[in-house]
């Protein structure tokens, strides 16, 4: 199953299902440590319609980003995961949210799919573009957590 597919943008036509993903995902309950302390720290998320694009913005930070996840398996395209992030300081990315469709999360029908993993893959491909950046942080049950982002440095 090779479908999946990333964009840091999606048309307006996804905004109920990113609504349902953000603000009424069933995993929310298993996370309410970090989501009640990100929104504490950052501010409410909220989605926005610019150029005829969805944009989630989150309190007054105007550089947060997003990453989608999309399956184009079936009879069109499905919002199946979304990533919000931000970077907090030279050297670090801090991810303030991840959701993920029930069927696709850990323990979910296509939890062998790794979703979760291959998203965060996905964000070190784009930490390691940005200049300075040395490491992703995220909570995670309560507990701050750094991946450090390495960079192929060439050379056998």
């Amino acid at each position: 199953m090779n479908s999946v597919f990333y964009a840091s943008l999606i048309e307006e036509q996804f905004r109920d299902r990113l609504e349902e993903l953000m603000f009424f995902n069933p995993q929310q309950r298993k996370m309410s440590v970090d989501i009640i302390r990100s929104l504490q720290k950052y501010g409410e998320p909220r989605i926005v319609v610019e150029g005829g694009y969805l944009v989630v913005r989150v309190g007054a930070f105007p550089d947060v980003q997003t990453l989608f996840a999309l399956d184009d398996s079936g009879e069109g395209v499905e919002l199946i995961g979304m990533m919000i992030y931000i970077r907090t300081s030279i050297e670090d990315l801090y991810v303030l949210q991840i959701a993920v469709e029930d069927k696709w999360s850990l323990t979910g029908e296509y939890a062998d799919q790794n979703l979760v993993m291959k998203m965060m893959a996905r964000l070190l491909d784009i930490a390691r573009r940005i200049r300075g950046i040395e490491n992703i942080r995220l909570s995670y049950n309560g507990k701050d957590m750094c991946i450090p982002v390495r960079r192929d440095l060439g050379g056998a």
